[in-house]
């Protein structure tokens, strides 16, 4: 398993303060990425999400798609 915290780069990138709405769009926006890249949603936390890979599905190499995931 691999967290991938993307909490303070969401902090920096909307001041620190992230509404409803914004907040929608985020998860919409990391939500294509994970699936791109294989993941599994392991649960949101505010403005961070904790990303799974080759669990519950197997994946091929997934370090290296969790890599992969956290560049996009």
């Amino acid at each position: 398993m691999i967290d991938v915290d993307i909490a303070m780069v969401a902090h920096v990138g909307l001041g620190g303060n992230i509404g409803s709405a914004a907040a929608r769009d985020y998860h919409a926006a990391i939500g294509e990425i994970i699936i791109k890249y294989n993941g599994a949603l392991e649960r949101y936390a505010d403005d961070g999400v904790m990303v799974v890979f080759n669990d519950p599905v197997p994946v091929k190499n997934p370090a290296l798609q969790a890599v992969l995931m956290a560049l996009a």
